[in-house]
């Protein structure tokens, strides 16, 4: 008989602690070619364990995995990596598709990476779509991250629930939790959990919520890049660098632990450093989203404006007129930062006035309101006080309702200086540094070209604040490095 797949007494341990715990234990069972296999169990059992272990995404504890004739456990990661791109067709419970890709691209990609002709891959990749009878959403975009995860707490909860990925951060926490009942292993609500209970202050609930999951997937790498940044964002720069780095070590090709690695370096002011990485990532995955928005970042932390404001300008051409709505607020966000910093106010009014949305009732983001009061900023350059003013209690309106629901996490802090100090208010902004601070705010290359922290530059308790941002920064870079150059 001409196999396939051959497995003997194969075996997956995961240990916690001092226990052991078997998700795949002495299976064996041979699957002739040509032939058709369903696996079924009920949740827990261990099916998605085996079909790791048969793809090559994972390595077994003991047993054997022969895949036509070729023993897995002896083949290196570029072997195994060459196995799951040739071999091994695997859809993933969360597709794991590009969301700012369209359906097509997302199909063109890995024809990519099997190294099949560029002139073939669009013919190819259409008359898949066509097969399956998806020929005319060809140009749709992929499911963007709000459908996904409302999907997977659907199928956690096994039932309907509205839009949480808008939802106010209770709410979402609520319904999140919920679905971990449910799901408690499931690693894209351990993701969404662990970051919600963080925007809430409860960072070490976040924090023992995520190291749990880890210990039972120690090479999630979603796991790892999503924790490293939340120990950047909570001030904990050596640990974020850990964990991103230990992400990188597993997938050092997939352009989002590339990203994650690179963000590390953004925090701790090496542009560089930073730049090197992501341009090692753009050669072969010169598309990818995440990859670009480092890019930018790391162009703004070395202050390299001209090439930033290029680098979104040319990504705004190259999607024309189908931009999607959500993508093109950050493009406009990012130009207005960059209009600020080059003091083009009229630019920069336009520009960030494009990003903001009129629902004040939407859950919290960081981001709006930051776009918010640098659109006030603008404004009050330009002589225009009564919309400057209209515009900071605006931000106010949206700070509150934050905190309302729940938001305790050092960026609001920040943002609430930033009110204060825009309000005249000097001490009392600096206090809420100081706190943003004991949150865990290191971003020192934001402070740094910040205009509306302008007016307590000259303030002795800022400059001390700044220089000991600068000194943390500093110490955790020296750390870092001395851990780089141990592991050599």
């Amino acid at each position: 008989m001409d196999l396939i797949l051959s497995i003997n007494k194969l075996s997956k341990i995961y240990q916690k602690g001092t226990v052991e715990i078997p998700a795949v234990k002495d299976v064996s069972f041979e699957v002739p070619k040509g032939s058709y296999l369903s696996i079924v169990g009920k949740s827990g059992s261990g099916k998605s364990t085996l079909l790791n272990l048969v793809g090559g995404l994972d390595r077994p504890s003991s047993g054997s995995i022969q895949f036509n004739g070729k023993e897995l456990g002896k083949m290196s990661r570029y072997q195994l990596a060459l196995h799951r791109r040739l071999s091994v067709g695997m859809i993933f419970q969360s597709f794991n598709l590009l969301p700012k890709r369209t359906a097509l691209e997302n199909i063109i990609l890995p024809l990519t990476f099997a190294g099949m002709p560029r002139r073939k891959r669009k013919p190819r990749a259409k008359e898949l779509l066509e097969l399956v009878g998806l020929f005319e959403q060809q140009e749709g975009f992929a499911e963007n991250a709000a459908k996904l995860l409302n999907r997977t707490v659907e199928e956690a909860l096994g039932s309907p629930c509205r839009d949480i990925f808008r939802s106010d951060h209770c709410d979402k926490g609520c319904v999140l939790e919920q679905a971990m009942t449910k799901d408690p292993l499931n690693e894209l609500l351990t993701v969404n959990h662990a970051a919600n209970l963080s925007i809430r202050g409860d960072w070490a609930a976040g924090r023992a919520l995520m190291q749990d999951v880890l210990e039972l997937h120690p090479d999630s790498t979603m796991l790892l890049r999503s924790l490293a940044k939340m120990e950047l964002m909570n001030g904990n720069l050596v640990e974020g660098w850990k964990l991103a780095n230990r992400a990188y070590q597993l997938q050092p090709n997939n352009p989002e632990d590339i990203s994650a690695l690179a963000q590390t370096w953004v925090m701790l002011g090496d542009a560089e450093e930073a730049g090197r990485l992501v341009l090692k990532g753009l050669e072969t995955s010169g598309q990818n989203a995440t990859l670009l928005t480092t890019h930018w970042m790391a162009l703004m932390v070395g202050r390299r404006f001209e090439e930033a404001e290029a680098l979104v300008r040319e990504l705004k051409q190259q999607f024309g007129e189908g931009l999607p709505e959500s993508l093109e607020r950050n493009f406009n966000f990012q130009l207005g930062m960059i209009a600020m910093v080059r003091a083009d106010y009229p630019e920069a009014r336009r520009l960030l006035m494009a990003t903001i949305r009129e629902d004040e009732q939407a859950a919290y983001n960081d981001d709006e309101v930051t776009a918010v009061t640098l659109a006030s900023l603008a404004s009050r350059e330009l002589g225009d006080t009564e919309e400057a003013q209209g515009l900071l209690e605006s931000a106010e309106r949206r700070i509150r309702r934050g905190r309302l629901n729940g938001v305790d996490n050092p960026d609001i802090y920040y943002n609430e200086a930033i009110v204060l100090t825009m309000h005249s208010e000097p001490a009392k902004a600096l206090e809420k540094l100081r706190e943003a601070y004991a949150k865990g705010f290191r971003q020192q290359w934001v402070m740094e070209i910040d205009g509306r922290l302008d007016s307590l530059r000259q303030q002795p308790e800022f400059i001390t604040l700044m220089n000991r941002i600068r000194d943390d920064v500093s110490q955790a870079r020296m750390e870092i490095q001395t851990l780089a150059l141990a592991n050599l």
